[in-house]
This record gives C-alpha cells, sequence and structure tokens, in this order.
C-alpha cells in the first residue's frame, strides 16, 4: 500500500485484512464481512464503527461497485407461479406488462429479487446485502425515525409501522432475516435507483395501501424504478379472499415484447381496475422519433430549473415530438406534446 493508505488504516477503529484473508474461492468474501458487523451487535456504534472498517475495506481491494446493470428478460427464468395467481385475483393488469420471476427463498430474497431484476443473476445478492447494511449504519438520520432528517414519505404515512433504528440494524446484519421498507430503502440508495413495491391486497383506493410504495433512497437521481411484489412463500395458494402470509419478495421483470419505457408509461396509467387514466389517442404511426438516448438535451444527473424548462417550452427552434420515445433511456429529457416536457 501507499504511505497516504498506511496512515490511513492507522486510524484506531479501521482493520486491515491481507486479500488472502478476505477472499474465498468465489472471491472477495462479502459474508465474512457481514459476520464482523454482525459480531458488534446490538451495539450500534461499534456496528458503525466496524461499517466504516469493512467499507475502507472494500475501497482499498475494488470491490465496493456491484456490477453493471443490464437489460433482463424474464422469458429467461421460471416463472413464480404463486405470484401468477395472486395477481390474477388481486391485480390482474400487471400480468399485462409483467412476469413475476422465482428467486430463492431463504430470508435473502429481497436482495435476490433486486439483484436478478439488475444484473441478471442473484448471485451477487450478498454483496448488495453488505452494502445496504453498511449504508444504513453510516447515514443513521435517514432511517432512524427520531431523526429530523428521515426519510419523508416514510414519517408521514402514520399507517406504515417499522421497526425503531437499532432494531433495524441489528436485523438487516444478520443473513436470512426478515426484510421490511427500511431495507428497500437502504437498497434503494445503493443500486441509485427508484424501488417500486406492490402489495397485492389493498382497499378500493389502489394506492391507499402503504407497502406500496415509489421507495427513492438517498441521492438517487434516476427514475426507472425496479419493481418488486410482496407475494407468499408457501408452495401453495388458497385463493382469494384467503388468509395469506406475505413473506416473500420476487422481482417483476418484462418480457421481450415490449420495450421497459412503454410498459412502464402504460402500467403508471393504471387505475385499480386496470383502466387507463388520462389516456392519449395514439399519434401517426408514420412519425419518425429519434432514438430513445437522444432527447432534447442531456440533464448531466440533475433536474432542470423552473427557468431552463419555460426556455425549453418557448424555443421553437427545438422540436416538439408527438410522444416519448420508447426504448432504453437515461439522463435527458424530450419538449413532448400534450405533456409539455418529459425528464427521463
Amino acid at each position: 500500500m501507499t504511505t497516504s493508505q498506511y496512515v490511513h488504516f492507522s486510524q484506531p477503529h479501521l482493520q486491515f485484512f491481507c486479500r488472502q484473508c478476505v477472499s474465498n474461492r468465489d472471491g472477495y468474501n462479502f459474508l465474512a464481512c457481514m459476520s464482523r458487523i454482525a459480531e458488534c451487535a446490538p451495539d450500534v456504534a461499534r456496528m458503525r464503527a466496524r461499517a466504516d472498517s469493512e467499507l475502507n475495506l472494500l475501497r482499498f481491494y475494488d470491490n465496493v461497485a456491484l456490477p453493471d446493470v443490464v437489460r433482463v428478460c424474464a422469458t429467461n427464468f421460471n416463472v413464480h407461479s404463486q405470484s401468477v395467481e395472486l395477481l390474477r385475483d388481486y391485480s390482474p393488469w400487471l400480468l399485462d406488462n409483467f412476469i413475476p420471476v422465482d428467486v430463492a427463498g431463504d430470508g435473502n430474497c429481497l436482495f435476490r429479487a433486486v439483484s436478478l431484476a439488475l444484473c441478471g443473476t442473484e448471485t451477487h445478492h450478498v454483496q448488495l446485502h453488505l452494502l445496504a447494511t453498511i449504508e444504513a449504519l453510516l447515514h443513521r438520520d435517514v432511517y432512524d425515525n427520531t431523526s429530523v432528517n428521515y426519510y419523508e414519505p416514510y414519517k408521514v404515512d402514520d399507517r406504515l409501522v417499522l421497526s425503531d433504528y437499532s432494531t433495524f440494524v441489528t436485523d438487516i446484519v444478520v443473513n436470512g432475516k426478515y426484510s421490511d421498507m427500511h431495507t428497500v430503502l437502504a437498497i434503494s440508495a445503493v443500486v441509485q435507483k427508484p424501488i417500486q413495491t406492490r402489495w397485492p391486497i389493498r382497499p378500493s383506493d389502489a394506492w391507499d395501501v402503504p407497502l406500496t410504495k415509489l421507495v427513492t433512497g438517498r441521492d438517487v437521481q434516476t427514475s426507472n424504478p425496479v419493481k418488486i411484489w410482496w407475494t407468499i412463500g408457501a408452495q401453495h395458494y388458497s385463493g382469494k379472499n384467503t388468509r395469506l402470509t406475505l413473506n416473500n419478495f420476487v422481482p417483476l421483470l418484462h418480457d421481450t415484447a415490449v420495450s421497459d419505457a412503454c410498459l412502464q408509461e402504460k402500467t403508471c396509467d393504471k387505475d385499480d381496475s386496470g383502466a387507463e387514466k388520462n389516456a392519449v389517442a395514439p399519434e401517426d404511426d408514420a412519425v419518425e422519433l429519434p432514438p430513445a438516448s437522444e432527447g432534447v438535451m442531456k440533464l448531466t444527473n440533475r433536474f432542470l430549473s423552473l427557468a431552463e424548462c419555460l426556455e425549453l417550452l418557448q424555443n421553437d427552434d427545438i422540436p416538439t415530438l408527438p410522444q416519448c420515445p420508447c426504448g432504453m433511456k437515461e439522463d435527458v429529457c424530450y419538449k413532448v406534446t400534450r405533456f409539455l416536457l418529459c425528464s427521463i
């Protein structure tokens, strides 16, 4: 290591392990990192110090970053049949656009579901679990409901019952422990994507359920969410209006037939019955749209100010599109008929 790295590791709470000691036959031993943090529980201060030490080691060995996000198609995986039956009974319109995909039910299903949805494999779930644990320990204010900086959508929802901070961080560090909406928030911060959770049983208002929520973690700037379905872990579904134990998570993935962006627009424009809200008449198919990745301008990971939006809208030299282009896109904006400005 360099002299500066040596001086950095001299801090009392930082511990160094050689590459051989932090590795196993599969590479970096993320599970061992989790165990070292868990050994400090329930002392939250010691857990936080250990989490900082483990994050420092991950950075030293360049193992912090998760693999690149890839386009994942549901047809490459096994369908979770119990979730299909649940969807048919409670949210049938979702089956028009999404397929629930099975993941291993070992208590780490939330991490496995997000890993599969983003990377096409469950194998990164332990790394994701470790990073979410470190995130929760090093940014207490966001996850502690007694803090003034507690995540606002959770703070204002009096229907959402979550554990206190100490219980949460003591639980999240345990491999195979039950996950809750605090865990969803931490994962969103780690993967830097919103997470849309959906709970099947609900009253007449489709969004009047605290566990159906679009969760946007700390510093997240992207808008295309990972879609996660609360479901049953049992092998048998007894039918609608029976008592359900919703203790499992699976990802909702698109089929290859329709692009992610188009499906997301259709999903967001559905009401509880499956009918489209504020439906827009289809435009002339002959209109040529630019590639999805090429918008009016790049946003460079920021939101446009009001003045910039007005300037774009009033600039007649900027073409107005009949619709937002379908396809993968991020960090661009479009000037669109009926919707004025569409930022992606």
